[in-house]
C-alpha cells in the first residue's frame, strides 16, 4: 500500500529565503547558464536580486514582460563570438530593459571564451550590486 500524503505545500519565490533570513541571490551564468539565468529573470521575476550574464542570448522566442523594475543586469558579450550573435545579446538587453531592468551591456574584444576583462567587470558589478539591499518584495 502506497503512503498517503496529507497535503502538498506550494512554495512561492522567496519563501525559503524569508524563513532562513537569506537575501535574494545575484545569478552568475556563462553561455547556457547565462541563458538559464535570463529565463529565470523573465519567468520568475521575484527570484533574483540581479544577474551577471556572460555570453548570453535571448532564451525565449517571445519573452514575457514581467516587472523587473530596478533589477540590475550585466550582459558581457564577445565581439567575435561565433556561438552567440550580437543580435541575440541585443535582443536580450531590449527584452530585459523593456521589463524595467537596469541593463548594462558591454561588448568585449573576445570570442565565446572568457577573459580577464570578463572577470574584472563581473567582479566590479557584483561588488557594487550585491552591496545594495534587496527590496522587501524579493
Amino acid at each position: 500500500m502506497a503512503p498517503q500524503l496529507g497535503y502538498i505545500h506550494r512554495f512561492e519565490p522567496g519563501d525559503a529565503r524569508r524563513a532562513y533570513g537569506i537575501g535574494a541571490p545575484v545569478a552568475l551564468g556563462y553561455s547556457n547558464g547565462a541563458n538559464i539565468a535570463a529565463a529565470v529573470l523573465l519567468l520568475h521575476p521575484r527570484t533574483l536580486k540581479g544577474a551577471i550574464l556572460l555570453r548570453a542570448t535571448t532564451p525565449l522566442i517571445e519573452p514575457p514582460r514581467p516587472d523587473l523594475s530596478g533589477i540590475p543586469v550585466l550582459i558581457l558579450s564577445g565581439l567575435g563570438d561565433p556561438i552567440i550573435p550580437r543580435s541575440g545579446a541585443e535582443k536580450l538587453r531590449l527584452a530585459l530593459a523593456a521589463a524595467g531592468a537596469q541593463v548594462e551591456r558591454v561588448e568585449l574584444p573576445s570570442g565565446h571564451g572568457l577573459t580577464q576583462a570578463d572577470v574584472a567587470r563581473a567582479k566590479a558589478f557584483y561588488a557594487r550590486e550585491a552591496a545594495r539591499p534587496s527590496s522587501p518584495a524579493r
